[in-house]
């Protein structure tokens, strides 16, 4: 069963505020044991599970790994910005805080991860203070692009991978990553050229590209094309595309009245969701889809600016 269909019953199971709490704290830890392994691998050249020189990832991808450490670094910069640590906790979460940021832009090639979590940055600055927070974003951005290309392992890896697989591409071999993804588009878009109103059916996907390519096996055989806008517009038509964005829509509007930090942090789910979704099946993949519906049921039933509303 699609994760999806269990969204009423994780918005009941988070409104016990202790379940809520128990659920943060946990993905909190998992999270953070995960950045630290591959950190101390890192650091000690110890290639362990999925760790490879310049992509210390070490349980299941790059793409996961800073995708959550990004929302657990966002996290806790919006509690440092609304002041909700204290004392030496605030020491310690400012070291975390920097800790992921060297872990997810210095150790770490997952591409989609990076630009999603520098979006969720400037998303959060300009939430804090958007006049301040708009100067502080153009400064962050012109600072990455000089800094992280020439002294990032793992940016410039991720930029020469995907040079060297525009250059292939270019040259007529479709089988590498970003090949792939764009070969998936190409014939994505022709299908959805087919029946743009009404789509092929629901789950015709599969089939259909298949009838459309005539390859059934190898690497560019594929049952989603890497973004789920996509696969719902080939599938359903012009209304699947619009589908996602009024999920999202609906979901910020619905957390309209939630207190500053939880309000902020709920925007920051919603549009990393949005935006990874072009290059990948976030929505459709089990584990950022099941994560996305718990990290939005819990924080929908965050503490309200008027609980009245």
């Amino acid at each position: 069963m699609h994760p999806y269909y269990l969204i009423p019953f994780f918005l009941v199971i988070f409104s016990v505020p202790k379940v809520r709490n128990t659920f943060f704290a946990g993905f909190a830890l998992g999270v953070l044991i995960n950045v630290v392994l591959s950190c101390i691998a890192a650091w000690n050249e110890y290639y362990i599970l999925n760790a490879v020189p310049d992509d210390w990832s070490m349980f299941r991808s790059h793409s996961y790994h800073n995708y959550f450490a990004g929302l657990l670094a966002v996290s806790i910069l919006i509690g440092l910005l609304n002041n909700k640590f204290r004392g030496i906790y605030r020491w310690v979460a400012i070291g975390f805080f920097l800790l992921i940021n060297y872990n997810i832009l210095f150790l770490v090639a997952g591409r989609t991860g990076q630009l999603i979590y520098l979006l969720m940055i400037g998303l959060t600055l300009i939430s804090w203070k958007p006049r301040a927070g708009i100067i502080a974003g153009v400064i962050l951005a012109l600072s990455t692009a000089f800094i992280l290309p020439n002294f990032s392992p793992a940016i410039q890896k991720g930029v020469n991978i995907t040079q060297s697989n525009l250059i292939s591409y270019s040259e007529g071999n479709v089988e590498t990553p970003t090949g792939l993804r764009l070969d998936y588009y190409k014939s994505s878009i022709a299908l959805l050229k087919e029946k743009p109103f009404f789509g092929h059916g629901t789950g015709s996907f599969v089939n259909e590209y298949r009838k459309l390519t005539g390859i059934h096996e190898g690497q560019r055989a594929t049952n989603n094309p890497h973004n789920d806008y996509l696969k719902l517009g080939i599938e359903l038509g012009i209304i699947g595309i619009i589908l996602l964005p009024l999920l999202l829509i609906t979901a910020a509007w619905q957390g309209r009245h939630l207190v500053d930090p939880w309000r902020w942090m709920l925007y920051a789910v919603l549009t990393s969701m949005g935006v990874a979704t072009l290059a990948n099946s976030f929505f459709m993949d089990t584990i950022t889809g099941v994560a996305f519906v718990l990290l939005t049921c819990a924080l929908l039933n965050g503490p309200q600016r008027d609980p009245t509303a």
